[in-house]
């Protein structure tokens, strides 16, 4: 996977020890045949085996701006932090886009609002 942007929050105070942060990737899957789901599905196992004590909290199919994507929120344990994850996944033309927003479990809900806005505008042409 690629990484095509990466955004950070800057540090609140001195205690902050985690920088909000979002990714913008793409996955070519050419070849791999798979519909959202079944990338979804393939996701959520990468996605188990690469974050320790991982709960998903909402997995949703929704639409925004006349396409489908996929939205899922997580919790879980990367480098003993406790995180949130929010995940849009579109695909188009066997190539996955992925915006995944990062922030610590305790406290993401200040961000969740602008997290929900910012996949709700993301527009694959």
């Amino acid at each position: 996977m690629g990484i095509l942007f990466f955004i950070m929050s800057p540090q609140e105070n001195e205690k902050d020890v985690f920088f909000e942060n979002g990714t913008m990737g793409v996955e070519d899957l050419t070849g791999y045949n798979l519909n959202l789901e079944e990338y979804i599905g393939k996701s959520k196992s990468m996605i188990e085996g690469g974050i320790e004590k991982v709960k998903f909290i909402s997995s949703k199919k929704l639409s925004a701006n006349d396409k489908e994507y996929w939205l899922l929120e997580y919790t879980g344990y990367t480098s003993n932090l406790d995180l949130y994850f929010y995940q849009a996944v579109w695909l188009k033309n066997e190539i996955a886009y992925l915006i995944t927003l990062t922030a610590p479990k305790k406290g993401y809900k200040k961000y969740q609002k602008i997290f929900s806005k910012i996949a709700a505008s993301f527009i694959v042409k």
